[in-house]
């Protein structure tokens, strides 16, 4: 197995997916969250939205997929709540 590291911008990366880490409804607005929003677009908070009306919020541990919205190179985002 290879391991990269890198420091750049994670939203400028071109990978299958990456890890948000968030709060249960989407809504801590961190740095990442609210680049990931602005580029991304609506689509990630309305399925993320979608999700937290039909199953509840998330809880600590638990991982919800959604797509990347617009954000060119990047297929899903892992969003993920922790402790």
């Amino acid at each position: 197995m290879t391991v990269e590291i890198d420091k750049n911008d994670i939203l400028l990366e071109k990978v299958e997916a990456i890890v948000n880490p968030t709060y249960s409804y989407l809504n801590n607005y961190s740095s990442i969250t609210r680049d990931l929003l602005k580029i991304g677009g609506p689509q990630i908070q309305m399925e993320f939205e979608k999700h937290t009306k039909e199953s509840g919020p998330l809880s600590t541990g638990s991982v919800y997929l959604t797509s990347a919205g617009a954000i060119e190179g990047l297929n899903y985002v892992i969003h993920t709540v922790g402790p």
